[in-house]
């Protein structure tokens, strides 16, 4: 195995790991709204036993997600105490914050988006629009798809 290269090229290397293995904050953020655990966080800290009672889930799998979430600084976890949604997290809570949530657009990301662009290949190698192949329609057409489909993020 080939150690990562010293400076400068630990930056760019840093970066390129990032943008390669990024796509798991999406999906982590998405899943978290979608099975409500940023809501259940919002008013007072919660152990995963807790949430993943109150939420049907699976306790080890949420821990680790909840653990997940605090790397990227949307929950904290509190030895002993459980887990707290942090000011970021709040962001991600069907309140919001002062009237400002940014759910909608971490489902739609996690959600109809994500499939898009597993076909950017295709689209740069044809030329042609991947989004019209998935939905069969073009060019907001897709929307209509979403709400059809019940996916519903607006």
């Amino acid at each position: 195995m080939t150690a990562l290269p010293d400076a400068p090229h630990t930056s760019d290397s840093q970066h390129l790991i990032e943008c390669i293995v990024g796509s798991w904050r999406t999906q982590a953020v998405g899943a978290a709204i979608k099975l409500g655990v940023v809501d259940e966080l919002q008013n007072e800290p919660r152990t995963a036993d807790e949430i993943a009672s109150a939420l049907s889930l699976d306790a080890e799998s949420l821990i680790r997600l909840l653990r997940a979430l605090c790397t990227l600084g949307i929950c904290r976890e509190h030895a002993g105490q459980g887990f707290s949604i942090s000011e970021r997290g709040q962001l991600l809570t069907s309140a919001g914050v002062d009237g400002v949530s940014l759910r909608s657009l971490a489902l739609w990301w996690s959600g109809p988006l994500w499939s898009l662009w597993l076909g950017l290949d295709y689209s740069v190698r044809t030329g042609k629009s991947y989004r019209e192949k998935l939905t069969g329609s073009m060019p907001y057409g897709h929307l209509v798809w979403c709400l059809k489909s019940n996916l519903n993020y607006f």
